[in-house]
């Protein structure tokens, strides 16, 4: 009881702590829950049904029924046992525990917004923005620099105004006071050029300005559907927020609970072989701490249960003992019955002296056996009340004179 006791006191305070008091209540709340039910676990198995167990195996004299008190106080020995050491290697490991379940919560949560996602159209809503931002980003870098064939009409007419007028220019400088007819249709030459060249500069500049105006309209496309996406994307991730705080909260305040603490330590242990094979040993050692005092009652029948019944499997062999031997004498007179001339009435004869010699040694044969319940019983008695025990074991001292002085008479 002394090592039963807390063991089973530690290991029900705790269960209590991690799956009976609700999280919203305080400190001290649970901690008086948890003390009382432990104290209450911890006297109920140790305190009532074990000594009811004892009690009743005083009371019992049935031999199987016997064997069946045994073996239930066996089986809530080592039940107890379990539970308690369950419960004791959860709390060594408490904090790796809490950390898996949180990372147990987070996946649980990330699942779980996932698939509200995917009920909004989360995942299109996001696709849609980032491509218009993509799209919006191309144009506005693309707007900055001209194409390179605008480019080179813009260069191409430049550069023919250019050599029109350096032509025009020295022509004018090279030609005498009077122009003359060879000059003027030189000149005409190079104002049909001029000509030319600012048809052509035209038609790059209003390629260049086209191309331009063809870009605003797009980029304000762009920005125009970015917009639009953007806003479409922000609505539905605030319906998205909307719908997932409250399952959000249940998932962590469900996963965080007590109940999940074996699940969270099965991963953990399949995570981590180096914390299973370490709670493997505390349990175990647990379990031993826990069974060790039975077994030792058990080893050294130090148990009213296992000494009541030795003294049925005495009565039972010392009748067994009388029956073999009544078979043996009546096989021995019978034989010589039937040596002799009249065998029915030597028959009848040696079976009456045989029941008359066997009826006192029946009488202590019984006498013996209920002496050996009876002293068992008195032993057990001390035991639990050492006060009275000196008391108790004279009486029976002389209760048991006087009966083998009456039986030696």
């Amino acid at each position: 009881m002394f090592l039963t006791f807390p063991l089973s006191f530690l290991g029900a305070a705790l269960y209590a702590q991690a799956n009976l008091v609700p999280q919203t209540w305080s400190a001290l709340e649970s901690w008086v829950v948890a003390i009382g039910f432990g104290l209450g676990w911890g006297l109920c198995i140790s305190m009532i049904l074990d000594r009811l167990m004892l009690i009743a195996s005083d009371a019992i004299s049935v031999n199987w029924a016997l064997h069946a008190l045994a073996i239930l106080r066996i089986a809530l020995v080592l039940g107890s046992s379990w539970v308690v050491s369950d419960e004791i290697v959860l709390w060594v490991y408490r904090a790796p525990i809490s950390d898996t379940q949180r990372q147990m919560a987070l996946d649980v949560r990330s699942a779980s917004l996932r698939q509200i996602g995917d009920l909004h159209g989360l995942s299109a809503s996001l696709q849609d923005a980032e491509k218009w931002g993509r799209e919006t980003a191309r144009l506005e870098t693309a707007a900055q620099s001209l194409p390179a064939e605008i480019r080179e009409g813009l260069n191409a007419g430049e550069a023919c105004l250019n050599a029109v007028a350096k032509a025009r220019g020295l022509l004018l400088r090279n030609a005498p006071e009077e122009i003359s007819a060879v000059h003027l249709a030189r000149l005409k030459q190079l104002d049909i050029r001029q000509q030319q060249c600012k048809d052509k500069w035209r038609m790059a500049v209003a390629r260049r300005d086209a191309w331009r105006q063809e870009m605003r309209e797009r980029l304000q496309e762009a920005r125009a559907r970015q917009v639009e996406s953007d806003g479409r994307l922000r609505m539905t991730q605030e319906a998205v927020a909307r719908e997932n705080a409250p399952q959000s909260e249940a998932i962590t305040r469900n996963q965080m609970d007590g109940s999940n603490r074996e699940l969270a330590f099965e991963r953990l242990k399949t995570q981590r072989p180096e914390v299973n094979r370490k709670a493997m040993v505390i349990w175990l050692v647990l379990m031993l701490l826990e069974v060790t005092p039975l077994m030792i009652k058990w080893w050294s029948s130090n148990n009213p249960v296992f000494q009541s019944i030795r003294a049925q499997l005495a009565t039972e062999a010392s009748s067994a003992r009388m029956q073999t031997a009544y078979a043996e004498a009546h096989e021995a007179y019978f034989k010589d019955a039937l040596a002799g001339m009249d065998m029915r009435e030597v028959f009848q004869q040696e079976s009456l002296n045989l029941q008359k010699a066997r009826g006192p040694l029946s009488t202590f044969d019984a006498f013996c056996a209920n002496l050996d319940v009876s002293a068992q019983k008195a032993k057990t008695f001390a035991q639990r009340h050492p006060g009275h025990a000196g008391l108790v074991m004279d009486a029976f001292s002389g209760v048991v004179e006087k009966a083998l002085g009456k039986v030696s008479s």
